[in-house]
């Protein structure tokens, strides 16, 4: 048995570590210790393990769940270590230490985003974007490193990975995977796991024949809300007022809006979403048991009905389930809903999923979907 160990941030970094797993692996059994933690807000770690519980509930793998690397015992038989990103915090470098010879293997960032260390903190430390002059720098520094010291381990700058196995790689900087083998599963294989994991949610399928009752003479939409007023970039009334009007864009009137609460938000806005909107159209909320399901799992409600988000979904439901996301944002979008400290923020976050999601129709399916930087 293959023995692996594995440090997850969120749910959708599930949907990438079994992908990476039966890829790898093919026929053989897994037992990954996985370290669940979200950086800064340990009380959401029991809500994520258990929704990762039912991901994994019907894998051919085992899993054990942890929440910091200094629980784990006899890590030195750890063969690969699976990370996302090593942003924030320092798991991913303790795990290095750790397991010093184990092969690490980048799952990417939501399904395969790839930004490293080195770029957000020049991000945070310089307070604005990186010129062509530094990008020129980084990607020399990143050169050096790859033939020179690839595998040390130094604090506060990237773990470099050996191997990166992502369902849609992207490369935002341009030089995160410079000299890294990019292994993509199969389409066919992501599918299959999501439907498998879809299984797993009695709540899920439940909720969706409940829709599809109440919507059966209408069009249906679903909405996934972001927590913006909880991040302090736009107050609460702003937010509802966005929400709104991008539900009168995209959806018709008299159209049921299912409205997908984000995993970090605080602010109850049905209330004020209902007094918005009136009687142009029907609201209903999704269980909050669901609120950390990945809207990537819901095929079954996507089959019947639209997506209106201003984020990720835009790409990742294009590929996985061919849907087309509607998604309003353009720079007249940005410049009327945002502060103008944020508009350059919120043109590169679009970039950041528009382009690859753009190169989707050449993409062979196998090496980078898109190189940044954006």
């Amino acid at each position: 048995m293959v023995q692996a160990i594995a440090y997850v941030i969120s749910p959708t970094h599930a949907i990438s570590l079994e992908a990476a797993l039966t890829t790898l692996f093919p026929g053989r059994h897994v037992h990954c210790d996985v370290i669940v933690a979200w950086p800064g807000l340990p009380e959401v770690r029991l809500e994520l393990v258990e929704v990762l519980t039912g991901m994994f509930a019907e894998s051919s793998h085992k899993f054990r769940f942890w929440s910091d690397p200094g629980e784990l015992n006899g890590m030195e038989s750890k063969s690969h270590f699976f990370f996302a990103h090593d942003v924030v915090g320092d798991v991913v470098h303790r795990v290095c230490q750790a397991v010093p010879t184990a092969i690490r293997v980048c799952i990417g960032d939501a399904l395969g985003m790839v930004c490293d260390r080195d770029y957000h903190l020049g991000l945070i430390l310089n307070g604005k974007k990186p010129n062509r002059r530094t990008m020129v720098y980084a990607r020399l520094n990143r050169q050096i490193r790859r033939f020179f010291d690839r595998r040390k381990i130094i604090q506060n700058r990237s773990i470099v990975p050996d191997l990166a196995c992502l369902i849609l790689p992207v490369d935002q900087t341009g030089n995160s995977l410079l000299g890294v083998k990019i292994i993509v599963p199969k389409l066919s294989v992501i599918r299959a796991l999501l439907a498998r994991m879809a299984k797993s949610f009695p709540d899920l399928h439940e909720f969706t024949e409940r829709v599809r009752q109440s919507s059966m003479a209408g069009r249906t939409s679903v909405l996934l809300i972001e927590n913006i007023a909880e991040s302090g970039s736009m107050n609460l009334d702003q937010e509802i007022a966005m929400y709104a009007a991008m539900i009168r864009t995209c959806a018709p009137r008299g159209t049921l809006v299912v409205v997908k609460s984000h995993p970090g938000e605080k602010f109850d806005r049905m209330p004020l979403l209902r007094s918005e909107l009136g009687d142009d159209y029907t609201l209903m909320s999704a269980p909050m048991s669901l609120k950390r399901v990945p809207i990537e799992i819901w095929s079954e409600l996507l089959a019947f009905a639209d997506v209106i988000s201003l984020s990720y979904p835009t790409l990742s439901l294009a590929y996985l389930l061919d849907k087309e996301v509607k998604n309003p944002i353009d720079n007249v979008f940005i410049e009327k809903w945002f502060a103008s400290s944020l508009w350059d923020s919120y043109r590169d976050a679009h970039k950041l999923y528009e382009v690859p999601r753009k190169n989707l129709r050449t993409w062979s399916g196998t090496g980078l979907l898109a190189r940044g930087p954006f």
